[in-house]
């Protein structure tokens, strides 16, 4: 099983306001990697809130150049996080999946697909994130036109993880077109 994953858009902003100002913009993201995210805390002086993931949302993707040329299915995970103490200018992610639907992922095991970014934004100022995670597959692991469900965690920059979002969504086609009946 292959799996590319791209960063494909990316926003924040500071903690959700009542107003018209939604916070500063940030650059695109200086560093992503499908590495696991540091397990050791880091101080961020931000508190020590976790951050919550609060909606995702699926489509499929087309097809998507792998890391080795080949052109693969691809599936977009749009995701929105919240961190109430603001320490998401750094975010980690953690996808999991399974082909029961019941609406229950086994996240004890490691997560397949594993990643993180920095964010341009002020320290303790970056308390939503809007992250678009385009994952490819080779029909392995991720079945091909079957809906499965899926699991997201986050964490900050502290490494304060979010509890599992558990979602049911389908996989786009081999041709990387939705697939949902």
């Amino acid at each position: 099983m292959r799996w590319l994953v791209l960063v494909a858009g990316l926003s924040a902003c500071g903690a959700p306001k009542e107003t018209a100002d939604t916070g500063p913009t940030t650059t695109p993201p200086t560093d992503t990697d499908t590495e696991p995210t540091d397990t050791e805390p880091v101080d961020t002086g931000c508190g020590d809130t976790a951050p919550y993931v609060f909606a995702v949302t699926t489509s499929a993707a087309g097809l998507q150049k792998s890391p080795e040329g080949e052109l693969l299915p691809a599936m977009l995970f749009a995701m929105e996080v919240i961190d109430d103490d603001g320490d998401l200018d750094h975010i980690g992610y953690e996808l999991w999946y399974d082909e029961v639907v019941d609406g229950v992922v086994d996240t004890a095991v490691p997560a397949p697909v594993i990643g993180n970014t920095t964010l341009a934004g002020d320290l303790c100022g970056v308390g939503f994130v809007a992250l678009n995670l385009t994952v490819t597959t080779d029909g392995g692991g991720m079945k091909y036109a079957t809906e499965m469900d899926f699991a997201l965690v986050a964490s900050d920059a502290r490494g304060n993880r979010s509890a599992p979002f558990v979602f049911a969504a389908w996989v786009p086609d081999e041709n990387g077109d939705d697939a949902t009946p």
